[in-house]
């Protein structure tokens, strides 16, 4: 989020990450933003795998946050491979690899590849995600709008002067992210009551904003 916010460079702060709802909460001169997050390549058996690794995550904060000015900021792990198993014992070597990494200890790397760091008052931990290959097309981005499209209607009752939309593709090399988007992409609407919806393209650092029809003007 700290790099889209960056590349974005439109004076926007995160003011609270990974809240139930939204994801993310963003501060744009005293005025709040809520933006839903959603990745490419997250898929329903990996629910599981997701819930475990949050866990692991949750238990590095507990261990930091008595030296938060140490290591206050939202760091993104990537790992090597995402088809391996979670058992306690592979949970407790990859909590030991991401702590070693931050610490800057010297150790033999099994799952984790690397993680990246980006500024941020709090303490927030958030998995690299791989694999998407082949096009990007105009139905696919829809069917990613409709998974969070029944969110905006809760949201508006909320503080928040916007709800935003941000689409994430990220993997662990380039190459395994996508070959390119179709032009409808950019040329043609989507159908959404979302105020602003974008793709972000993690390793190009690519942000495209989306054309929106909101359902109220159909």
């Amino acid at each position: 989020m700290g790099h889209f916010l960056h590349f974005l460079n439109e004076n926007i702060e995160i003011q609270e990450v990974f809240t139930e709802s939204p994801d993310f909460i963003l501060n744009s001169n005293d005025s709040l933003i809520g933006i839903e997050l959603k990745d490419f390549i997250i898929h329903e058996d990996e629910k599981e795998k997701e819930g475990l690794i949050k866990l692991v995550f949750k238990e590095i904060i507990r261990e930091f946050e008595n030296d938060l000015i140490k290591y206050k900021g939202l760091y993104r792990v990537e790992f090597i491979e995402e088809n391996f198993s979670l058992k306690r014992e592979n949970r407790e070597i990859i909590k030991k690899e991401i702590i070693g990494l931050i610490e800057g200890t010297s150790l033999t790397r099994n799952f984790i590849k690397s993680i990246y760091k980006t500024p941020y008052n709090g303490l927030g931990f958030q998995k690299g995600e791989t694999n998407i290959v082949g096009n990007i097309n105009k139905d696919l981005v829809q069917k990613k709008i409709d998974s969070k499209e029944r969110l905006v209607e809760s949201y508006r009752r909320k503080e928040f002067s916007q709800i935003w939309l941000l689409l994430v593709i990220g993997g662990v090399e380039k190459s395994s992210d996508f070959c390119f988007f179709d032009s409808d992409i950019t040329n043609e609407e989507f159908d959404s009551d979302f105020d602003r919806i974008f793709i972000y393209e993690f390793f190009d650092r690519k942000i495209t904003e989306l054309k929106i029809r909101s359902h109220n003007n159909v």
